[in-house]
């Protein structure tokens, strides 16, 4: 296993959930809009989405919640948020996975609205 790929998961199917970052960033899942959260939880959601299945660091959600200035407590914000979201998008099929120094989204069949652009987010 390369920290490429990430790990392996056995996430629940999730054909059918869409990831939508045009507009409001929510996710569809069967009949209904699951809303990641507020404002952290859904830049979180984004930052994943752009490279799915590939970790994200800690410091680049930071970068991303914060800018250049994040505050000394960032990384247990961003702990905090990710548990949030996981919370939010139990039963989607998608699931946000520790890896490394980051976090790694999982879609399970799950598909984005756009494809990553730009510089890597690890």
């Amino acid at each position: 296993m390369t920290e490429a790929s990430g790990p392996r998961s056995s996430a629940p199917d999730a054909a059918g959930t869409a990831v939508h970052l045009w507009g409001p960033v929510r996710v569809e899942a069967g009949a209904g809009v699951v809303h990641p959260g507020g404002p952290r939880e859904r830049t979180v959601l984004a930052a994943l989405a752009l490279a799915p299945g590939r970790p994200v660091s800690v410091q680049r959600l930071s970068a991303w919640l914060w800018g250049g200035d994040p505050p000394p407590s960032s990384r247990k914000s961003v702990q905090n948020a990710v548990l949030r979201l996981r919370q939010r998008l139990a039963g989607t099929g998608l699931q946000v996975e520790h890896f490394g120094d980051g976090y790694v989204l999982r879609l399970g069949g799950a598909t984005v609205d756009v494809d990553g652009v730009g510089e890597p987010l690890g």
